[in-house]
């Protein structure tokens, strides 16, 4: 029986399509990033997302213990802070940082980055911040703005 994330129960992940009126939509932030990435990467990637579908958020270890971290930041020109949080798909450096609707059991990445020698900076949560403003606005405008994540991390 094949392993496939779109057909696990527990959350749905997704990822935002940085610009989703060009045809075809384009700029997914999972797709143009993890291009890059070795098949021991895509491995450990895998790995990190079937137990971040599995688990959710937070997580129920009884259903898998995802490597993230939660990171509370105050956005340029917001009242409040923003819930991110970091899949860590270790030993690769490949970092995914997401949000998490738990009233619909979705989560939507936001960036990815491989900073295996790298430590994370505001300047991460500063792009998270601008695409997370990004994809609000579309989702207020009624625009299709977000697509499953790629097969291969997937299947």
């Amino acid at each position: 029986m094949s392993r496939n994330l779109k057909a696990a129960l527990g959350w749905t992940l997704w990822q935002l399509v940085a610009r989703p009126r060009s045809q075809p939509p384009c700029g997914l932030v999972v797709d143009d990033e993890i291009a890059k990435a070795s098949g021991e990467d895509l491995r450990d990637i895998r790995s990190e997302l079937r137990a971040l579908s599995a688990a959710g958020i937070p997580p129920d270890t009884d259903l898998g213990r995802p490597n993230f971290d939660r990171i509370p930041y105050k956005c340029s020109g917001s009242h409040s802070k923003s819930t991110f949080y970091v899949l860590k798909a270790k030993p690769s450096g490949w970092r995914l940082y997401f949000v998490a609707d738990a009233v619909h059991n979705q989560i939507i990445f936001l960036y990815v980055v491989n900073k295996k020698r790298t430590p994370r900076n505001t300047e991460d949560y500063d792009v998270c911040c601008n695409r997370l403003e990004k994809l609000n606005t579309l989702i207020a405008e009624s625009t299709a703005c977000v697509a499953p994540l790629p097969d291969i991390l997937v299947s």
